[in-house]
């Protein structure tokens, strides 16, 4: 029975190889060497805190092989600290690790161990910046096709320790099940002993990507948890217990269930059972976006400490154009002061990677930025359990990105219903129609955009952005001659040539078509994402405030064109040539900024204000862009009033 279960656990570990081998991207990039030996040790002190006071009581010792094996961790532990890289950090490391070993060699009482033991793994933690949580929401469907495959020969299908190689492993394997030791496991320590491994254990790290990992350890710890506590925890969860508690993945996989059980009592351990199981709960209650933003952060700083520019440069990118940049909108609602410093501080943190600053100053950078986001998240999680926050969020974006295409829409359908051409406003309905078949298809297709939103989204937008700016400035002087009213009725009488009325009536279309589908690429993301995190409460919520935005519009267009064609023509054109000369000033800005999220163009940041509502971002390129706009757009004004 032993041989044919040896056998069986290597056709499988050799099959699960093949398996990742297989797969493109399934194995990341290695971390660097200390990187490995912290995590190692860290490894060791939690399997040390966990098992010594059981394995030494009273001085005693209860289990010999089991206490060798703690005082094997402690010797390995402080060999491997030996090996890192001389930093100033390194001499206290050793002798806490030496402290620890110390205890466990005079046997002392456990909490002279346990808490140093613990205290060292997080100081590594925090020294080499390991990654105490996973980036995205662990996949325990996989995980459980992954524990058949890679844990079950040694730990037994139910986690029992009882798999068919399980007798005569040394030491032998862990009873997920039992409630007393995994008590003392938190999932983070679960992650870390299925990264490098115990002794005689081998580790997954080589083979099993992080996502994977993380899933495993999400399973494992909630294996000893009863199907009754887990519906508990959900009930208690949708009431809004826990969720100051367990804000976030971070929060949950730092702490041992007993020391959530003693921070919570019995209520607060049946939630983190529920989350456990169910960790995708967490997304409703602190956006995901700004957890991808967090470590991003942190893989830059270690991708800068080790000199890959390239590598930083584009996990900057990443933090504001996946992490800030989506709930940008919900930010602005609630404290768009917090917004625009995260911005600034992304911009100044990516300014000292081009400069080749310091390896200090970076981590200045986003340690701040990190402060930052934690005021954010916190900010968001209050207003995504709030009704009336997402209400009034789903109510302004439509309201606000709605007004501004009813307004550029009605004033161009004005100007080309003045023109007298029959068939004119054909165009113009070409041109939104379009727009809105194309923005039905992106809603319809919004899983696939979200998975591209972020650096592909900036860059759209900005490109988007630029050429609608560029179509108002081509439509611009065309409808400025019109501005009085002796040359809008010469403009009447005398018809233009077919060719140049027809090519300027296109450029109309484009306008439409620009303006209208900007909006809706915007708001499709914005509601998916605001849809997401509001929950299946709050959703309600969103349905509630689009409805009201929507109903609210209605009577803005009523208005527009009920009233706003019976303004003087001199008045009317005078009044459009402001709006639209103002809509390609905001869409130049809003353009550059876009482009410099996506690192398409350079962002050198300036002391300037910033006013999103108007397009200006306090940067060089953003600001120099805008002032040529504005200076093209006074020159041709200063050469009309000239002629006349």
């Amino acid at each position: 029975m032993n041989t044919f279960g040896a056998i069986h656990a290597t056709l499988l570990r050799l099959l699960a190889v093949l398996l990742a081998l297989g797969l493109p991207g399934a194995v990341g990039a290695a971390p660097p060497p200390e990187q490995e030996i912290a995590q190692g040790v860290i490894a060791r002190m939690e399997h040390v805190a966990v098992d010594y006071p059981y394995v030494v009581r009273g001085g005693e010792t209860v289990d010999t092989a089991e206490y060798q094996g703690l005082h094997d961790f402690a010797a390995e532990s402080v060999a491997l600290l030996a090996q890192l890289p001389p930093r100033p950090e390194q001499d206290a490391l050793l002798a806490q690790a030496r402290h620890v070993q110390a205890g466990i060699d005079a046997r002392a009482g456990a909490s002279e161990v346990v808490g140093p033991a613990r205290g060292l793994g997080r100081e590594l933690m925090r020294i080499y910046r390991l990654s105490a949580a996973p980036r995205q929401t662990p996949n325990l469907h996989r995980a459980q096709a992954l524990y058949q495959l890679e844990c079950a020969v040694c730990h037994g299908q139910d986690g029992r320790g009882d798999g068919p190689v399980a007798r005569g492993l040394q030491p032998p394997p862990g009873d997920f099940l039992d409630p007393a030791r995994m008590g003392q496991q938190s999932i983070l320590a679960l992650y870390d002993a299925i990264t490098t491994g115990l002794k005689g254990q081998p580790g997954h790290g080589a083979h099993l990507p992080f996502a994977d990992r993380w899933a495993l350890a999400f399973l494992v710890s909630g294996l000893r948890d009863p199907l009754e506590a887990v519906r508990r925890g959900e009930a208690l969860w949708r009431e809004g217990q826990g969720h100051a508690e367990l804000p976030d993945l971070r929060t949950l996989v730092l702490q041992s269930p007993a020391e959530i059980e003693r921070q919570g009592g019995d209520a607060l351990d049946a939630v983190r059972a529920f989350l456990t199981l169910h960790p995708e709960a967490l997304e409703t209650s602190r956006p995901a976006e700004l957890v991808l933003a967090r470590g991003a952060l942190r893989e830059l700083v270690s991708a800068y400490a080790r000199g890959d520019i390239d590598q930083a440069r584009r996990l900057a990118v990443v933090a504001h154009a996946e992490g800030l940049a989506p709930v940008a909108s919900r930010l602005d609602q609630a404290d768009p002061a917090l917004r625009s410093e995260i911005a600034r501080e992304l911009l100044a943190l990516r300014a000292a990677i081009e400069a080749r600053q310091h390896a200090g100053t970076v981590v200045a950078h986003a340690a701040r930025i990190e402060l930052l986001l934690d005021r954010a998240a916190d900010l968001l999680a209050r207003d995504a359990r709030a009704a009336k926050a997402i209400f009034a969020s789903s109510l302004l974006i439509l309201l606000r990105e709605g007004s501004e295409t009813i307004l550029v829409l009605a004033t161009m359908g004005a100007l080309v219903r003045r023109t007298g051409r029959p068939g004119a406003m054909r165009y113009l309905h070409a041109g939104w129609f379009g727009a809105l078949l194309l923005g039905l298809l992106t809603w319809f297709a919004a899983a696939g955009l979200l998975a591209f939103a972020g650096v592909e989204h900036e860059l759209a937008e900005g490109v988007t952005n630029l050429l609608a700016a560029a179509m108002l400035l081509y439509v611009g002087p065309w409808l400025h001659k019109q501005t009085h009213l002796d040359a809008w009725e010469t403009f009447l009488r005398q018809q233009a040539s077919a060719a140049l009325a027809g090519r300027k009536l296109w450029a109309v279309t484009g306008v439409a078509f620009l303006a209208v589908y900007r909006e809706l690429f915007e708001m499709v993301l914005l509601y998916q994402v605001l849809w997401t995190q509001a929950g299946e409460q709050g959703q309600r919520a969103v349905a509630a405030g689009l409805a009201t935005a929507a109903v609210l519009l209605a009577v803005l267009a009523w208005f527009i064109v009920r009233y706003g064609t019976r303004l003087p023509v001199a008045r009317f054109h005078a009044a459009t040539s402001l709006l639209l000369a103002g809509a390609a000033l905001v869409f130049v800005g809003h353009g550059i900024s876009a482009l410099q999220e996506a690192q398409a163009l350079p962002a050198t940041s300036v002391r300037f204000v910033t006013l999103p509502l108007l397009g200006i971002h306090p940067t060089l390129q953003g600001l120099a862009a805008q002032a040529l706009v504005l200076a093209l757009i006074a020159t041709r004004f200063l050469l009309r009033r000239r002629q006349r």
